[in-house]
């Protein structure tokens, strides 16, 4: 006996009037929306406004939805649109790494810190549509074909865009090694 519904069961559902069925499809995406949202506005409260106007407007939109893609590259398409609306100061990036572990020294925190700024000045410098690309496959984990879908480009157009990406912030974070002391 299956329990769990499918997105596309869940938005038949939604369609037909269930008031639980779109609930549950923000409690299965809100933690990746929420992730992106946070990487694009770079803090929290900016980020929660994000992820609520996307499940906000993908709720009024559902019926426009059609299934050619997966929901979540759907979702996601709308939580870019919203981000670039001119009120949003994106900067992406901003959780890039992973804190200090809590028994850390004082200085290896620093270190971290550091290079977590480093990093981000390098992502920041990215033309726009690799930035975009690298968030979206390095730190939110979509496919090639999915970043396709949500940027409206081919497969192979972003996979270039990723690749010149990782290699310009390759040698953007390698020079700044060669040059410290």
């Amino acid at each position: 006996m299956r329990t769990r519904l499918s997105d596309e069961e869940l938005i038949d559902a939604s369609r037909a009037g269930d008031p639980v069925a779109f609930d549950r499809l923000v409690e299965r995406h809100m933690r990746q929306a929420y992730a992106l949202a946070f990487r694009l506005t770079g803090n929290h409260q900016d980020a929660d406004d994000l992820a609520q106007e996307t499940f906000i407007r993908a709720h009024r939109s559902l019926g426009t939805f059609r299934g050619e893609a997966a929901f979540s590259t759907w979702l996601t398409r709308i939580l870019l649109n919203l981000a670039r609306r001119p009120r949003r100061e994106a900067v992406p990036l901003a959780a890039v790494a992973e804190p200090a572990a809590p028994d850390a020294s004082p200085l290896e925190g620093m270190l971290a810190g550091e290079e977590r700024r480093r990093v981000r000045a390098a992502v920041d410098e990215l033309p726009d549509r690799q930035r975009l690309t690298v968030l979206l496959r390095a730190f939110a984990g979509l496919r090639y074909r999915e970043i396709a879908g949500v940027m409206g480009i081919t497969t192979g157009t972003a996979k270039a865009n990723f690749f010149h990406g990782m290699k310009k912030l390759a040698a953007a974070l390698g020079g700044a090694r060669e040059r410290e002391p």
